[in-house]
């Protein structure tokens, strides 16, 4: 969607995980962040700081702007717990499909913090219905979440004092 808006091919094929890091000197970032790589099991990894770094944020933050393109979004945000989050993420589809098959989502977020920006638009370019809300926010508290972006101190996400 941000290519068709434009004209441009993204600085990355595929999905991106962007991760962003700040530490006492960049040589400890660069360090942590190859760790988090490795645990991760990645194949590919971009380090962009500079002209790169600011192309690539660009490119995600335009998302919103090519999503109100195509159609009338109902906006979503929602954060499940870290062990759910590729449940409901994947079970998104289906939850549509059961309130009207013109719903399709487009989905982006921040993985760290479990919170998901779920965009339900329809093939038409109408708005959705509320009924389309309904089965997002319903999705995401069956997967133990809530409609907001406010995490669980259980999840997963915070250090445990």
């Amino acid at each position: 969607m941000v290519a068709a808006m434009s004209g441009r091919q993204p600085p990355l094929p595929g999905a991106a995980v962007i991760v962003e890091a700040s530490a006492r000197s960049s040589e400890t970032a660069m360090d942590e962040l190859s760790e988090l790589s490795a645990a991760l099991d990645s194949y590919d990894a971009v380090v962009a700081d500079g002209p790169a770094g600011r192309d690539l944020w660009a490119w995600r933050d335009r998302h919103t702007e090519s999503i109100a393109r195509v159609g009338i979004p109902a906006k979503c945000d929602v954060a499940v717990p870290l062990t759910q989050w590729a449940a409901f993420h994947d079970a998104i589809p289906a939850a549509l499909a059961a309130v009207d098959p013109e719903l399709y989502a487009v989905r982006f977020g921040h993985v760290a913090d479990g919170n998901l920006h779920v965009n339900v638009l329809r093939h038409d370019g109408q708005a959705p219905s509320e009924d389309a809300d309904a089965a997002i926010w319903a999705l995401a508290s069956s997967c133990g979440g809530t409609v907001s972006a406010t995490i669980g101190p259980d999840w997963g996400y915070l250090p445990q004092s």
